[in-house]
């Protein structure tokens, strides 16, 4: 819509539907914007009406509560990101292929044989102490005590 040439196509979108959501719920960015240059010319309106947008976007990578809210309010919205889904990423194509029962047991039951999951960065010093032929002390230190007195007492 924004990249239409006719200016009056472009006003009336923006007074029909950026206001107020499909769903009659306003949208107080845009409204609060507006407001402020309500008696601007046409061409005046198109360029803050795209300025705004980029502030909006701007807010929503900063708060995705606000995403969500427009989300949930905007049925073209949700068309467009379901259309963007199906067209562009062939997401029916990719769900089709997957057997969602295993991939929910999968997600619920991690396979970890080896435990090397939560163990990663460890097992990443020990190698690159064996590299380094840095000698495991872990014996030697079972086998001697230290005293704690001295950290206690000072």
């Amino acid at each position: 819509m924004l990249n239409n040439s006719d200016e009056e196509t472009i006003i009336s979108h923006l007074k029909k539907s950026i206001h107020k959501f499909e769903n009659g719920q306003e949208n107080i960015f845009f409204k609060k914007y507006f407001e402020k240059i309500n008696d601007k010319s046409n061409t005046e309106l198109i360029y803050y009406l795209k300025k705004g947008i980029v502030e909006y976007i701007d807010k929503i990578v900063k708060n995705k509560d606000i995403l969500h809210k427009h989300i949930k309010n905007s049925i073209a919205t949700r068309l467009r990101i379901s259309r963007y889904l199906i067209e562009n990423l062939k997401a029916d194509e990719f769900i089709a292929n997957i057997d969602i029962r295993a991939f929910l047991n999968f997600k619920q039951n991690p396979v970890d044989t080896k435990s090397i999951h939560g163990k990663f960065g460890t097992n990443k010093i020990e190698h690159i102490l064996k590299e380094f032929q840095f000698v495991n002390l872990n014996n030697l230190v079972k086998e001697k005590s230290i005293n704690t007195d001295f950290f206690v007492n000072n």
